[in-house]
């Protein structure tokens, strides 16, 4: 994709209870809400039924040519949204038009949230914002919010919790985590304070992510010490004993065992190596996730994926 020219990235306000349309688009305008809450009711040049759209704080919607569409503010708050107007040539490969969403959620498309953000900053730029480069850097970032959007999240991008009994699962161990410091966790304490039996919670579990409880939370403790070996000089026994191994003979084979090679040779690898690989493999990403996520929240401290 590619933008062929653009306006100024601009923002609206409104007042409560704020109608505007219908009008017909005769080119693209990407939207995204910044404070209160509209409807917006769009109909497509082959769909005649009108369909409306919540929208809220942070949603992302991309207006096309030939659309009908009207919007109602919210009736209790003052609104506003930003937005810019482009014209768009589509290259070979492109997805169509007809397959794009109408509204996305930025806060479940990051990229596509940050992107936005970089825009509404040119706006404010005071460094020569109608310089010929600047303009085109612009329209570099529209096309490529355009292209995320029309493509939709990575398949298997930040996947959800299957469960909510693995959602629970995931919480509790953050939070003992947060407490005690990373250690193992026995079935019956787990299964204790989910107000489940050991056998319930462990078939639900194997159910859902194919793999038992207890390996499941050794690959997330691995993986913790796989960074750690990356990113730290902790030497061999403290990365051991920071994830709950009694001695570092124990660590290192539990961890050949899963990466392939020791954690010496992991370490020299640097970069290169992925240090969640193993749960990659077993799909136990979002798992991971879930644990990091809720442990950082424990800890009143950010999200480290938001962050």
């Amino acid at each position: 994709m590619k933008v062929l020219s653009h306006s100024p990235v601009m923002v609206a306000h409104y007042a409560p209870g704020t109608a505007w349309g219908p009008r017909r688009m005769d080119d693209y305008e990407l939207v995204w809400m910044l404070t209160g809450t509209a409807e917006w009711t769009v109909a497509d040049g082959e769909d005649r039924e009108a369909r409306p759209n919540p929208l809220v704080p942070g949603s992302v919607w991309l207006s096309r040519p030939g659309m009908r569409e009207q919007y109602v503010w919210d009736r209790e708050l003052h609104s506003s949204h930003a937005f810019v107007h482009f014209e768009l040539m589509a290259e070979a490969g492109d997805p169509l038009e007809s397959e794009w969403p109408l509204v996305i959620d930025g806060d479940e498309h990051p990229a596509i949230r940050g992107l936005c953000e970089y825009l509404l900053r040119t706006r404010d730029s005071s460094s020569a914002p109608d310089r010929p480069d600047r303009r085109s850097r612009v329209g570099d970032v529209i096309a490529l919010i355009v292209q995320l959007f029309a493509d939709g999240p990575i398949p298997g991008e930040r996947p959800g919790l299957p469960d909510p009994v693995v959602a629970a699962i995931a919480r509790i161990v953050a939070e003992i985590w947060a407490r005690d410091g990373v250690r193992i966790i026995p079935l019956d304490e787990l299964a204790a304070r989910a107000s489940l039996s050991v056998g319930h919670l462990s078939r639900i579990f194997s159910a859902r992510m194919h793999v038992g409880v207890s390996s499941a939370l050794e690959l997330v403790r691995l993986g913790r010490s796989a960074i750690a070996l990356q990113r730290t000089n902790l030497g061999l026994e403290q990365v051991a004993h920071d994830i709950g191994y009694a001695t570092p003979y124990h660590f290192s084979r539990r961890f050949r065992l899963h990466y392939g090679r020791s954690p010496s040779e992991f370490r020299a690898e640097g970069w290169r190596a992925d240090p969640l690989e193993p749960l990659r493999l077993r799909g136990l990403t979002a798992f991971w996730d879930a644990t990091v996520k809720v442990a950082a929240v424990a800890r009143g401290q950010p999200d480290q994926d938001r962050a």
